[in-house]
């Protein structure tokens, strides 16, 4: 426990779990996105995901996965004020962004600071 009172095994733990439940919700968000480029429930839902993941790393002291949810969600601004369109490939390279999101989560969680090449 830190001076807080807060136990950081269990923000930890409790991080990688929301993260990981937020992923999944994403990867199915993202392909029905596809079907449905105009659905802004979707790319609301969506940029929340990537802010609040960006919060919660920031919380736990993932800056690289942190870094990369900000840059994730810039692109989903972009998607929901409609400066950029949906298309296939951004869905792939979004589909991408998140299996990185995942991999940077596990790199940072198992003490690497640095973040992966994939990112």
């Amino acid at each position: 426990m830190d001076e807080l009172g807060i136990d950081r095994e269990v923000l930890l733990q409790t991080f990688l779990a929301e993260a990981e439940e937020t992923f999944v919700h994403m990867e199915q968000a993202l392909v029905a996105l596809e079907a449905r480029p105009n659905d802004d429930q979707l790319l609301h839902g969506l940029f929340r995901d990537a802010h609040t993941l960006k919060g919660s790393a920031g919380l736990v002291a993932f800056d690289a996965v942190r870094d990369l949810a900000h840059d994730l969600e810039e692109v989903l601004e972009r998607l929901r004020k409609r400066t950029l369109v949906v298309s296939d490939g951004l869905v792939t390279l979004l589909l991408r962004s998140v299996d990185v999101l995942r991999d940077a989560v596990a790199d940072a969680s198992a003490g690497s600071a640095a973040p992966s090449d994939a990112v």
